[in-house]
């Protein structure tokens, strides 16, 4: 398993989903911090790998999966904040 800190980055691409129907991108910012994770996950490309996604619980906010479809930049920018300063962690 790799597990590292990231965050989703402050731009409207960040997550793409296809227009044909053939699912989503996802880009990350990963701290300088985190960066041996990202090359470990680098040297998995082309493999199926399961996603989890935790919100570091922090000020109120709870720790654990978050739903499809909450906390987007445009419906909750406090939560957005969050994500950018990195309280995101990404398990592989």
């Amino acid at each position: 398993m790799i597990e590292f800190y990231a965050s989703l980055p402050d731009i409207q691409s960040a997550i793409s989903i296809s227009g044909n129907g053939q699912g989503a991108r996802v880009k990350l910012d990963i701290p300088e911090t985190e960066v041996e994770a990202a090359v470990a996950l680098s040297r998995l490309g082309g493999k199926l790998l399961r996603v989890r996604v935790e919100v570091e619980d922090e000020e109120g906010y709870d720790s654990g999966d978050v739903p499809m479809g909450t906390g987007s930049a445009d419906g909750d920018p406090e939560w957005a904040r969050k994500v950018r300063e990195g309280k995101i962690r990404v398990s592989m």
